[in-house]
């Protein structure tokens, strides 16, 4: 009596057929990880939720135009006698929202961004 190995399976979206050892459907395009927190080759990296693909640690700048108008405001305030106390406090508030940095998850292969914590060792 032999064994019948199946080397297919349906989508569980489209329905079509597809091989065992498929990542992302090849007829919607849809990933078929379910939910897996790392690639399949062992990689601590999360997979992308679009293809497949291993994604990759990055930040970005959050460039804030209202952080320069902030400063302003608290340049302002310092400048003036009576505003000291309060405008020094704005400046350094400016200077933390023109430096915000935010962490990403990017697909190598589709360029799919996840968001994703940043550690305090990261900034900067």
């Amino acid at each position: 009596m032999t064994k019948n190995i199946s080397i297919e399976k349906r989508c569980p979206y489209c329905a079509e057929l597809i091989k065992n050892e498929a990542v992302v459907c090849k007829h919607c395009g849809r990933s078929l990880n379910k939910g897996k927190s790392a690639d399949i080759r062992g990689s601590k990296n999360p997979i992308c939720p679009v293809d497949g693909g291993e994604m990759k640690k990055s930040k970005e700048g959050k460039s804030n135009g209202m952080a320069i108008i902030i400063f302003i405001i608290g340049l302002l305030f310092s400048l003036s006698g009576i505003g000291l106390i309060i405008g020094i406090p704005i400046i350094i508030w400016s200077i933390h929202l023109a430096t915000k940095r935010r962490g990403l998850w990017v697909c190598k292969f589709c360029g799919h961004q996840v968001e994703r914590k940043i550690g305090l060792w990261e900034l900067g």
